[in-house]
């Protein structure tokens, strides 16, 4: 798809007919078979839709960055092509109308023989069952319709939850017996626990994972040895106010229940250690929480909290601390006081800044902050005290700067993530803040430049994001970005590339989509590690033959561009699985490209000047997806084209010279 806010001058003319059924299909591999092609009914047969790549940089978690979206399409329509002679070679010449006929009429018998198979397998008529061999008449399916699907028994059952038989009495008796100290309840669909629980008072381990638990019966505060207690994934509501007499209680687990406060005689069990309290309805954290002074991991995250008590100082042996997915606005500044604490993490919720006592954590390594509503000035520069941060990400805040020094004052840090936010420079603070960084992403900002000597210090830097922005040159140094393995400029305004991106020996992935190039540097080719090459999108004419160096290449996209031919050398790319040529202006395809061995998908759609295919494509045995549509293909059949790709693969392999490879 073109950039709305960047218009080609030069733009595809699209058919106003709907695309040709069977234009992007699955092609068989390696041998291609006539039989298995046509069996690829074009009703069936994929397309690529609204075609679209991201950075193939690791994304953050939370976002759906580096994907690819492919449609199902089941429309079928002729296309209008005109048999015509082809400039084929004389002896490859399709004027056999033998084969010809033999090609379609193989192809019909064979739709006729899946349709037949279909309406058999399905419950045909009482006349096409009597033509079935009596073995097929002797093998009976049950379907068992449940809603609207039917399931034939014994595929693809989902396993059910064991049927509520265990005899949960006996279960404790043989416990209590044998002196067992951990006992697993999990996944036994209980509901309901008996009163004679309360002969285990020797248990130390009780797991109740993923049952159907309510609540606890009052006897569960007999269990006076227990340290362990496992509730996750019941539908827990309350918890009985004995439980405040299992003083050796360590770990708490009531993750994924249906609490919607955490119950008092939590806040009464001081000898936990661990509480997770993940994934319930809570709303509120009492003052009570300070009571839990053992406390050393706390998970509270992905409920409706919307503030945390100041209570919270209290906690001083905390060394883990997750609010992650809340509505928590501010932290109060009693958080200071948490000196133990290693990571905190704050990300997905709603906060506006951060108080200054924040720098009183020099124990912090992982501070969550991402997708707030972090303003410039609400990061406090106390921060620069945690020296111990390894990494910083603010993606997805409204930031526009950072206090002076901060990213240099943090020497341990090996990763920066402030995409999504009001960049329009980098931050203050020079070459001394990138010494140890190995990833930089500065992704969906408005930076205008790199600025020159911004890297020279950062002798560590591999990845470097800066997709989405304002970008219109490059920094004159980028020659000296020596360990630079991934480089992402993609949405931008460049209109040249440096030849001096020659000297980027260690690179592996360069995204240069969407942006102005006209013209690639020959010493492109000397790129000799590189793996992707995204070039879509831009106003390239021509590609340089010094490409076909790039013999680690699997992937190369140079969809949406003016290419009107590609270089030959492009048979050198040994190990390219990926080509996409689409949208373009190509006449024809260089034999060459019969010499790609290791040529999975091939995207051609779109090109309105291309009549006609290699022979030599045939020789690409791993082939398996293919896209012509929107190719006016005049030189091939009509028959053969509207039978999609794999009929089209058929057709050149019969009419080649190498038919009888």
């Amino acid at each position: 798809m073109r950039r709305s806010g960047k218009p080609k001058s030069i733009s595809c003319p699209r058919q106003s007919s709907p695309p040709t059924s069977g234009a992007d299909t699955a092609l068989d591999s390696p041998a291609i078979h006539l039989e298995r092609l046509v069996a690829d009914s074009p009703v069936a047969a994929e397309r690529l839709a609204d075609y679209r790549r991201d950075s193939p940089l690791p994304p953050s978690p939370e976002t759906d960055s580096g994907s690819e979206s492919l449609k199902l399409s089941c429309q079928t329509s002729s296309q209008a092509s005109t048999t015509t002679t082809t400039g084929m070679p004389e002896a490859a010449a399709f004027n056999s109308s033998e084969t010809l006929a033999s090609l379609t009429s193989s192809f019909k018998d064979k739709m006729k023989l899946d349709k037949s198979r279909n309406m058999s397998g399905g419950g045909g008529s009482s006349s096409q069952s009597g033509n079935k061999p009596q073995s097929d008449l002797d093998q009976k399916k049950v379907q068992v319709q449940v809603g609207d699907r039917f399931k034939v028994p014994g595929q693809n059952c989902r396993r059910r939850l064991p049927a509520a038989n265990l005899d949960i009495n006996r279960a404790f008796l043989t416990c209590r017996e044998e002196g067992t100290v951990r006992l697993d309840l999990s996944r036994s669909n209980i509901s309901n626990i008996p009163p004679t629980v309360k002969d285990l008072t020797h248990l130390t381990e009780l797991y109740l994972y993923s049952n159907r638990l309510a609540t606890l019966p009052a006897e569960i505060g007999c269990l006076i040895s227990l340290k362990t207690l496992g509730l996750s994934e019941n539908v827990i509501t309350s918890l009985p106010e004995q439980l405040a007499n299992l003083q050796n209680l360590k770990v708490l687990d009531c993750r994924h229940n249906r609490l919607t406060e955490i119950p008092s005689v939590v806040y009464k069990l001081v000898s936990l250690t661990t509480l997770y309290l993940r994934f319930n309805r809570i709303r509120v954290v009492d003052p009570e929480l300070g009571n839990l002074v053992n406390l050393t991991n706390l998970s509270i995250r992905e409920n409706n909290i919307s503030e945390l008590p100041s209570t919270i100082g209290q906690l001083k042996m905390l060394v883990t601390c997750d609010c992650s997915y809340n509505q928590v606005e501010h932290i109060p500044p009693e958080i200071g006081e948490c000196k133990q604490l290693a990571s905190l993490y704050l990300q997905h919720n709603k906060l506006e800044d951060l108080p200054p006592e924040i720098g009183k954590l020099t124990q912090l390594c992982q501070l969550g902050l991402r997708y707030n509503r972090l303003k410039s000035g609400s990061i406090p520069r106390s921060l620069a005290n945690s020296t111990l941060l390894e990494e910083f990400n603010v993606e997805n805040n409204c930031i526009a700067s950072l206090p002076d020094g901060l990213l240099a004052s943090l020497d341990n840090l090996t990763s920066i993530t402030l995409s999504r936010n009001q960049f329009s420079s980098f931050p203050s603070g020079g070459p001394a803040q990138f010494c140890n960084i190995t990833t930089l992403n500065m992704e969906h900002n408005t930076c205008d430049r790199i600025p020159y000597g911004i890297f020279s210090r950062a002798k560590y830097l591999q990845k470097l994001n800066m997709k989405e922005n304002l970008l219109s040159s490059l920094p004159i140094d980028i020659g000296t970005w020596k360990n630079m393995v991934e480089l992402n400029l993609g949405t931008n305004l460049l209109n040249k590339i440096p030849e001096d991106i020659s000297n980027l020996s260690s690179l592996e992935v360069l995204i240069l989509s969407n942006n102005n190039l006209r013209k690639l540097p020959s010493g492109i080719g000397q790129l000799v590690k590189l793996r992707i090459l995204d070039l879509e999108e831009n106003y390239l004419e021509t590609i340089p033959n010094e490409v076909g160096r790039l013999r680690e290449l699997t992937r190369l996209v140079l969809q949406s561009n003016a290419l009107v031919q590609l270089p030959r050398a492009i048979g050198q790319l040994s190990s390219l699985q990926y080509l996409s040529v689409g949208e373009n202006y190509l006449s024809f395809l260089p034999e060459e490209i019969g010499s790609l061995q290791a040529l999975e998908s091939l995207y051609v759609n779109d090109n309105p000047n291309l009549h006609s295919l290699p022979f030599e494509l045939a020789l690409c045995s791993n082939l398996q997806i293919m896209s012509i549509e929107n190719c006016p293909l005049s030189q091939i059949p009509s028959e053969i084209v509207t039978g999609g790709p794999s009929l089209v693969i058929q057709f050149l392999k019969v009419q080649g010279p190498y038919r009888t490879m």
